[in-house]
């Protein structure tokens, strides 16, 4: 997804087993073509992110949880509505094809 940061959930350093600012033991990063001085990879985890994004943005680590959690709520309920929109659409692809074929009764009010 990035060339400038890769994604890993655990520090791939053989040297270092947190994060290199907190010493954390979680995900994070790998910023790719850093070059640090003792260890073998620039990992950064995800506290120190959080609380660099809150930074940048003027937000507290706390308001930067909210919001990360909020995204993944509408991610899970955007996929959740894809889900549902083909569902229906699949109904109604079958009911068209019984039309077509006949197959359905007409009911008398």
């Amino acid at each position: 997804m990035s060339d400038i940061v890769t994604y890993v959930t655990q520090n791939p350093d053989p040297f270092a087993e947190g994060c290199a600012n907190t010493g954390e033991v979680a995900d994070g990063i790998v910023f790719n073509g850093v070059d640090p001085d003792a260890i073998t990879v620039c990992f950064i985890g995800r506290q120190s992110i959080i609380e660099a994004f809150g930074e940048m943005h003027r937000l507290t680590p706390v308001q930067v949880k909210k919001l990360l959690k909020a995204h993944e709520d509408l991610k899970k309920k955007e996929s959740e509505r894809v889900l549902l929109e083909n569902e229906v659409r699949r109904w109604r692809d079958f009911g068209e094809r019984m039309e077509e074929n006949g197959l359905v009764i007409q009911l008398m009010e």
